[in-house]
Order: C-alpha cells, then sequence, then structure tokens
C-alpha cells in the first residue's frame, strides 16, 4: 500500500486556498501546526512537505523551494503587525510572538533599516493574557492581527512596510521539501489544491468568517485585497531581497538565491 503523502501547514486562514480539498484526499495526511513547530517536523521527518516561513529556506540552504502555491502580499498584509503602546522612536523592548519566524525576521530588517531602531528583542506566548505587557510593543501574527487593536502608540503593518522599504512583494510562506526529487507528485496535488481554493474562495470566505468571528467583508477585503497566493518574477525578487537583507544583518549565516526551479 502507497504510504501517504504528509503535508504540514499552518492553521491560519491565509493557508485555506492553498489546502482546499486536501482533507478528502486518500493519499494525503494533512497536519496542522503554527510555522516554529512545522519547521521541526519538517527536519524530523514528519512530514513530507511544509507551508512553512519564508525564511526557513535561507535558514536551511539544503531545503527545496517546491511550489509557485505562496502566501505572499504587496503591500498592507494586515495579519501582520507591529503594536506599540508608545511613539515608536521610544521603543526599547519587543516582544515577539514565540510562533513567529519570518515575521520576526522582517520586524528586525524594517525596524533597523527604515527606522534605525535596535530594540532588544524577547519572546511571549499570545495565547497567555498579558504576556506581552512587559514590552514596549508586540509583534501580532495570523488572526491575532485581524483582530488585534491599537494600544496607545504606533501600528506598523510590516507588508506595508516592506513595500515602503523596497517597492517589492513579500512571501511570507511557502512550500519546502528537504528532498526536491521525492515532491514531483506533490506539487501535482497542491497545484490542484489552489486552483479549487481560488475557484471556491466564496465559501472559503463565509467558513473563515463564521469560525473566527470576524465579521464577512473584512475577511472578504483580506482575501481579495491584502493577500494573494501565486510566485511571479516580482515575488521572487522580493523573497530573494529579504534574503540578502537577512544575510548583511547576520540573521542567517549563508547567501542564497533562489530560483523559480526551487534550486
Amino acid at each position: 500500500m502507497t504510504k501517504p503523502i504528509r503535508i504540514g501547514c499552518v492553521p491560519y486562514m491565509n493557508a485555506r486556498p492553498l489546502i482546499y480539498g486536501l482533507e478528502e484526499l486518500q493519499n494525503v495526511e494533512l497536519r496542522y501546526a503554527t510555522p516554529r513547530v512545522l519547521s521541526r517536523m519538517l527536519e524530523d521527518g514528519e512530514v513530507d512537505i511544509a507551508m512553512l516561513s519564508s525564511i526557513t529556506l535561507f535558514q536551511n540552504p539544503g531545503y527545496s523551494f517546491v511550489s509557485d502555491a505562496v502566501i505572499a502580499s504587496r503591500g498592507p498584509v494586515r495579519s501582520i503587525l507591529l503594536i506599540t503602546n508608545k511613539p515608536l522612536g521610544e521603543v526599547e523592548r519587543v516582544g515577539l510572538d514565540w510562533n513567529s519566524l519570518t515575521s520576526a525576521g522582517l520586524l528586525r530588517i524594517i525596524l533597523a533599516s527604515k527606522y534605525g531602531l535596535s530594540p532588544v528583542f524577547g519572546p511571549y506566548d499570545p495565547e497567555k493574557p498579558g504576556a506581552g505587557d512587559a514590552y514596549d510593543a508586540v509583534l501580532v501574527i495570523g488572526d491575532n492581527a485581524l483582530t488585534a487593536e491599537p494600544q496607545g502608540g504606533a501600528v506598523l503593518d510590516l507588508g506595508a512596510e516592506w513595500f515602503g522599504l523596497t517597492g517589492l512583494p513579500f512571501v511570507y510562506a511557502c512550500w519546502i521539501a528537504k528532498n526536491r526529487g521525492n515532491v514531483g507528485e506533490i506539487e501535482r496535488v497542491l497545484a490542484g489544491a489552489r486552483e479549487k481554493g481560488l475557484e471556491n474562495i466564496e465559501e472559503i470566505i463565509k467558513t473563515s468568517s463564521a469560525e473566527s468571528g470576524l465579521p464577512e467583508e473584512i475577511v472578504r477585503t483580506y482575501f481579495e485585497k491584502n493577500v494573494h497566493f501565486t510566485l511571479t518574477a516580482e515575488e521572487l525578487s522580493g523573497l530573494n531581497r529579504f534574503g540578502r537583507y537577512l544575510f548583511d544583518m547576520g540573521q542567517v549565516h549563508s547567501r542564497r538565491e533562489i530560483s523559480i526551479e526551487g534550486t
């Protein structure tokens, strides 16, 4: 009996168009986890492929970029925010959602390169009430960011900040495998899932609204105006610009250029 394809995905609503219908496929085993846990699962061989934070490609030069199905934005993303309780220039301590990987790297780039800021960073658990209270600002990601409220200071949308800095789209997450030689069938499955997801985006919007409690118009705007799901040459340029920033700032130890073929 053929082993099922083990696919790991984040539990956030923005991934739903990329995995539409996968749970119904007999040859697919879909597992959900936060970005940080998914990265460990791929490393340990618990999944064959995972929707991982894009920073993982630069942290692990041997990993393969598998598909042009991505989570990206060209400008405001709304689901990755820095929320401060004082003016941005006075921020000294920043709490990072402990689940964050790419978002944490992106925030460091924006604060240093655009604002000349080098605060002290520390982790916090967004599921624990008051966990971020010790910080001047907190990074809020995923569905939590769509319901986050200002705290008397600044609110930075990292998608908008990146676009203002570079003029390029930003790729937040993508399908990644340790061994590209075994992903031919998986690529076809993922391509079909995205196609069906975009065809059924209205259903995804309504389901996401009902399950999250967010008004349908907010979810609709998010899917139709903020995020998109296909990698083009511009997204690839943005991805590689991110990699260069990471290397130049010492966040990763080697320089890597990602190609559309995944090398």
